[in-house]
């Protein structure tokens, strides 16, 4: 049920990263809720800060999507992490408690340990995009907004001496992937291009009412 008070920064935060989740993976809000067991007024209750997001909730989007719950928790790291099951046990064991004070309480050394362990590898350390349904609309914006956050996030990292080279290397590589791909008629890009504007307007019109929402 949801309440009537506003819920604190930190859970405000969870809700809103559950929304985040929903749209780069390309889900409507009903096929989400549906994959985890909702009803989609009940996401909406998440999604909109209505309701602190609860264990059992959590623990359907782990099994589900392989959603990494440190991201969920504290907005760092990669959004998908396969972990242990072993690991999540305190979230099936408590399902009706809210996933925040799980989290602090027993996860959160437990995982970053198990992060330390994965980043071994470079292929885990960097992680693996899961994009379903890669020939829609919803799906492409999704994917250029992940990207977006990459940027945004590797620009700032770049010593300055280096940023040419950085920009112009990621242009390179782009590049010579798209000269490897079969070649397209162009009013099938044409199509794309027009389609994914509409997406994007779409969005952005749903992000000025949830703002609106919440204030």
């Amino acid at each position: 049920m949801a309440r009537t008070n506003p819920l604190p920064a930190q859970e405000k935060a969870i809700c809103e990263r559950i929304r985040q989740y929903r749209e780069i993976s390309g889900f409507s809000r009903v096929a989400f809720a549906y994959e985890i067991g909702l009803d989609s007024s009940g996401l909406a209750n998440y999604e909109y800060a209505r309701a602190p997001l609860r264990c059992d909730v959590v623990f359907k989007l782990l099994m589900r999507f392989g959603l990494n719950p440190v991201w969920l928790a504290t907005g760092v790291g990669f959004k998908n992490f396969d972990y242990s099951k072993a690991l999540l046990t305190p979230l099936k064991d408590h399902p009706r408690a809210l996933f925040s004070e799980i989290y602090f309480k027993d996860l959160h050394d437990h995982l970053k340990a198990a992060v330390q362990d994965y980043e071994d590898s470079p292929k885990s350390k960097w992680g693996e995009i899961r994009l379903n349904c890669p020939g829609n609309a919803k799906t492409r914006v999704a994917a250029e907004l992940w990207l977006q956050d990459l940027i945004k996030e590797w620009i700032p990292r770049v010593p300055s001496r280096h940023l040419n080279d950085f920009v112009n290397e990621l242009i390179y590589f782009g590049e010579s992937k798209l000269e490897g791909y079969p070649n397209e008629d162009l009013d099938v890009q044409e199509s794309r291009i027009k389609r994914m504007a509409a997406q994007r307007a779409k969005l952005l019109k749903r992000r000025i009412e949830l703002k609106r929402d919440q204030e």
